[in-house]
């Protein structure tokens, strides 16, 4: 019986509550009849070796200052020695990290180049060229240009510019650390692709995140259920939601659902999230349109709870406002058979095919976003075409067994110079 190859994933955090953090834990379970597979993550805990059902997952104690994320991100001290260990400890063949920009930082790849094995990397956001949200190309006032400018200007980005100059040689470092140390790059959508080649790094491969579509939560979901739970009436169901936060933009739907709710007095608008500050922000912003009694935010959910609100959605809302790579929620709710309301910006198009599996918006045009969503909800054979299509269009392309075929394929391919 032949050797079953050792696959280690690296990954800042590793749960099931947010979507790029879902995924690599799909992946991890699609491998593991042909891979021996451990992952390797960090916690604001004590470190600890804990054995999910046979898999190894190392977590390591990281905290530090938010301010320091820039300088953190290259390396961080007092965790690489435990990252070393592990990587001996483990023995993997392959490595395959994930968003380590956080914790584990890019000097781990280099420790995982030192063992001798490939090490491939998924870039799941645009942090290996800007210190926050990628959102300073975007012009609210501009339609969705078919051919973004994607190079970033942190000097002179509001949002960057602090970080900047706190460590201005950062990018520059980065590039360094992903030319030398990473095989084989890979990105979560074509539009980041595009992103990470304008801002001087190498050209990736584009590999979709797939969806268990056999997931138990996910096949029986019921929203009929979370209608009755909740107390919602038979209505129209807008949904939203995900991380909750100013550049997912939220506070755009609640924009736009109040004008809905002038039509359709009977829909309610619900958003899905983990309560902080931006929430009560959002209650704020719904009261203040007089919508209040009917926007409801049901808070954090488990797996089981979440897709059902999912299922008795009739449209999600994907108003996010910056490059958003490939949000995992555009999937559930096309998998679950909910047309998406999608932003322009980022990987969405990529998911959600304009007129086949959901709408493609300008998220600053409330009334374009509005008339949309009013006319799904009112034109009966156009929502079941867009469910359907959506359905169809998750179970050919973004299942996660073809993502792992696709990973499982660089896996095995030979190094350069081999």
């Amino acid at each position: 019986m032949s050797r079953r190859p050792r696959l280690l994933l690296l990954t800042d955090a590793f749960d099931n509550t947010g979507g790029g953090e879902v995924v690599v834990g799909h992946l991890a379970e699609a491998l593991r009849e042909r891979w021996v597979v451990g992952v390797l993550t960090t916690t604001r805990e004590n470190d600890r070796l804990v054995d999910v059902e046979g898999m190894p997952v190392f977590s390591l104690h990281s905290a530090y200052h938010p301010r320091l994320r820039p300088l953190m991100s290259i390396l961080n001290p007092m965790i690489t020695p435990k990252v070393a260990a592990v990587l001996r400890r483990f023995r993997p063949d392959v490595v395959h990290a994930w968003n380590v920009h956080g914790h584990l930082s890019y000097d781990s790849l280099r420790l995982a180049r030192r063992r001798g094995v490939p090490v491939v990397l998924t870039y799941q956001d645009a942090q290996p060229f800007c210190y926050s949200k990628f959102k300073c190309w975007v012009d609210p006032a501009v339609p969705c240009p078919r051919r973004p400018d994607y190079r970033a200007e942190p000097r002179n980005c509001r949002s960057c510019r602090q970080h900047y100059w706190l460590f201005p040689a950062r990018n520059r470092l980065v590039r360094t650390y992903l030319r030398r140390y990473v095989d084989r790059p890979v990105s979560v959508s074509a539009a980041l692709a595009e992103a990470l080649v304008a801002n001087g790094l190498p050209a990736p491969a584009v590999v979709y995140n797939g969806l268990p579509l056999d997931e138990p939560a996910l096949a029986e979901a019921d929203g009929g259920r979370a209608r009755e739970r909740h107390g919602w009436d038979r209505g129209p169901l807008l949904v939203s939601g995900g991380r909750l936060h100013f550049f997912k933009g939220q506070g755009l739907a609640v924009a736009a659902f109040a004008r809905v709710a002038a039509e359709r007095p009977d829909a309610r608008l619900v958003i899905l999230g983990q309560r902080n500050a931006f929430r009560d922000g959002l209650a704020g912003q719904a009261a203040g349109l007089g919508i209040a009694e009917q926007v409801s935010f049901p808070g954090f959910l488990d797996r089981t709870a979440y897709y059902d609100c999912l299922a008795a959605a009739d449209l999600f809302l994907n108003l996010s406002t910056y490059l958003d790579p490939f949000p995992t929620v555009n999937l559930e709710a096309m998998a679950l058979g909910v047309p998406v309301l999608g932003t322009c910006y980022g990987g969405t198009p990529e998911a959600v095919v304009d007129g086949e599996s959901g709408c493609i918006v300008n998220p600053h045009d409330i009334d374009g976003v509005a008339g949309c969503a009013l006319r799904l909800l009112e034109d009966g054979a156009i929502h079941t075409r867009l469910a359907r299509g959506g359905r169809t269009r998750v179970a050919g392309k973004f299942s996660v067994e073809r993502m792992a075929r696709r990973y499982e394929a660089m896996y095995r391919e030979p190094r350069a110079g081999t």
